[in-house]
């Protein structure tokens, strides 16, 4: 039985929401992003009377999104890939994954998808 350890699915998942957050500051189609932005940008204002700057706004969002991911819940392994597939390896993607705890000393909780 091939499987992965629940860590290191969420330290792909992890790795992967970082470069998308990277791709949708640096890409080439950042109007949508800078839009959103300027709203909380605006919002903030109103609320502190003091806008926000663009790299304070991204890093909460990103550390936001890290912390999701890091309190994943292993019995949810499944939409974790649906939403970051670079996490599992592609032969296991669009299958349905199970989740054990591993017999081992630090007792794992592993992934491995269904017998096709």
């Amino acid at each position: 039985m091939t499987f992965k350890k629940w860590e290191s699915i969420k330290r792909d998942a992890a790795m992967e929401f970082r470069n998308r957050v990277s791709q949708t500051c640096l890409g080439s189609d950042q109007a949508p992003f800078m839009a959103l932005i300027q709203q909380v940008r605006e919002f903030s204002a109103g609320e502190t009377g003091k806008p926000r700057l663009a790299p304070e706004i991204l890093k909460e969002w990103e550390e936001y999104g890290l912390k999701l991911i890091d309190n994943w819940d292993v019995r949810l392994a499944g939409r974790l890939a649906e939403c970051f597939p670079s996490c599992i390896p592609k032969e296991w993607q669009g299958r349905k994954l199970c989740t054990e705890m591993a017999d081992n000393k630090n007792c794992d909780w592993i992934v491995y998808p269904v017998a096709a």
